[in-house]
């Protein structure tokens, strides 16, 4: 083969690998954020236990408490204690089809899938624990629990 034909079929090679690794990483972290704790992931037990009961289902509780995050993963910030609701709040995760919704570890700005838990689907019903700094904590059907932007929620 000619010295530009074999230089020029590498770079080829070279830039169709560069694309297939950027879709891959775009799959990823879309789907499922490479960080995710075995804990964190929608059906599974976490290490160690059961699977906690839905908040509805927590008879020592009278609303949502601390007592809601056990079992999920430690990443996750505590909100204060004035931040609970006084009662459970059954809502679905609402945004037009151009919009991501994540579950995240804080309530804060999204800075990349290193902050993600999940992708949440439009429709999904979570319940609704504390609100601060313009975001919900929630925990999904799945046991999986975290921040999501509150005006991505409406009432179930």
């Amino acid at each position: 083969m000619e010295p530009k034909k074999a230089k020029k079929a590498i770079t080829i090679t070279i830039i169709v690998a560069i694309l297939l690794i950027a879709l891959c990483l775009l799959f990823l972290f879309d789907v499922l954020p490479p960080d995710m704790s075995k804990a964190d992931k929608p059906g599974e037990t976490p290490p160690g236990g059961e699977t906690p009961p839905p908040p509805s289902e927590n008879p020592q509780d009278d609303g949502p408490s601390e007592a809601d995050l056990r079992g999920c993963s430690e990443n996750i910030y505590r909100p204060k204690e004035s931040s609970y609701l006084d009662a459970y709040v059954s809502m679905n995760v609402h945004a037009d089809a151009n919009t991501r919704v994540y579950l995240q570890y804080r309530p804060e700005k999204y800075e990349g899938s290193s902050d993600v838990i999940m992708k949440m689907e439009n429709g999904t019903v979570v319940t609704a624990l504390a609100r601060e700094n313009g975001y919900t904590l929630v925990k999904a059907q799945a046991g999986v629990a975290g921040w999501i932007e509150s005006q991505y929620l409406e009432n179930h």
